[in-house]
């Protein structure tokens, strides 16, 4: 009887293998308990704690777009996404606003998990990405960054088309976290062109329940990142230019990841989970225990400083 690991294996069908980078996996069922404590622990420590109460990203944003699927723009003024991101948010808005986000944040754990097994990682790399800033950030704010993780899942599936172009448009979601995979991702598929006459289908689609959701979406975006803005840019050209660069010749999806956030002219703190998960996947231990150790320093340091202001 195969296990739940190795069925979800099946059923993914991801391009990349864990041959590819020379690791082994840990033991499947060892692997697959840690993550259920893990959830749970982050389920019940949510629970318990009342600081996780009243996070603005959910409270304000997320739980009431779940609830404002086709007036988002209009009833929601913090709403800067896609608008089918309302789609994925509806059952949560069902739901009561603190049980959905504990739910959804445990739902984000699951997918971290898998994400990080398909692409050759081990308990470690789980570990020193549950407990990094970008995903502390998602927790502390009530954001949905990993669901761009699932969406990378999906997108690289080498089976079904309307997979990868359903994990396009999740993608699209937070386009801050792996933007630059999109595309590459499209053009590497063999369905291609599939993907590209269902997205022409899904953007009218789009414009024809939402409007022109796009000058919504800007109009708000640039009200905010006034304010709140993370990114490099466009000093971060200087570095992420030269990584896509050396990434498209040599055809490595995990530099093309981590050289998005370098390019991006929007970031917050948690958007770079995704480039977090590729150099925990890409390089040597050492070397994503340095830069974990270093977004904690500059987390903190930010903290303290907004308190001293």
């Amino acid at each position: 009887m195969p296990s739940l690991i190795s069925t979800l294996e099946t059923h993914a069908g991801i391009w990349i293998r864990p041959d590819e980078f020379g690791r082994e996996r840990p033991d499947g069922t060892r692997y697959f308990l840690l993550v259920i404590a893990i959830a749970i622990s982050v389920g019940a420590g949510l629970f318990w704690t009342p600081a996780f109460d009243q996070l603005f990203d959910w409270w304000v944003v997320f739980h009431p777009a779940g609830q404002q699927i086709f007036d988002v723009f209009k009833e929601n003024d913090f709403f800067v996404n896609p608008p089918w991101l309302t789609i994925i948010l509806f059952p949560f808005g069902l739901l009561p606003v603190r049980l959905s986000y504990i739910l959804f944040c445990v739902l984000q754990v699951f997918i971290l998990a898998f994400v990080n097994w398909r692409f050759a990682g081990n308990s470690l790399t789980f570990l020193l990405l549950i407990t990094s800033s970008p995903f502390f950030s998602i927790l502390a704010n009530g954001q949905v960054d990993g669901l761009v993780l699932l969406g990378l899942l999906l997108s690289a599936d080498d089976k079904n088309w309307y997979k990868q172009l359903s994990g396009q448009l999740i993608m699209l979601i937070k386009p801050q976290v792996l933007g630059l995979l999109i595309p590459y991702l499209w053009w590497q598929s063999k369905y291609r062109w599939q993907t590209l006459i269902g997205g022409v289908i899904c953007a009218g689609l789009t414009f024809a329940l939402w409007g022109n959701w796009i000058i919504d979406m800007q109009s708000a975006l640039t009200r905010l990142a006034v304010h709140h803005n993370a990114s490099l840019w466009p000093y971060g050209l200087l570095v992420g230019l030269p990584i896509l660069v050396y990434a498209l010749w040599s055809k490595d999806i995990k530099l093309i990841g981590i050289a998005s956030f370098f390019c991006m002219p929007y970031a917050l703190t948690h958007s770079l989970l995704g480039a977090l998960f590729f150099i925990h996947s890409r390089f040597p231990i050492y070397v994503g225990l340095i830069v974990w150790l270093g977004l904690w320093v500059y987390s903190l340091h930010s903290y303290a400083l907004a308190l001293a202001s």
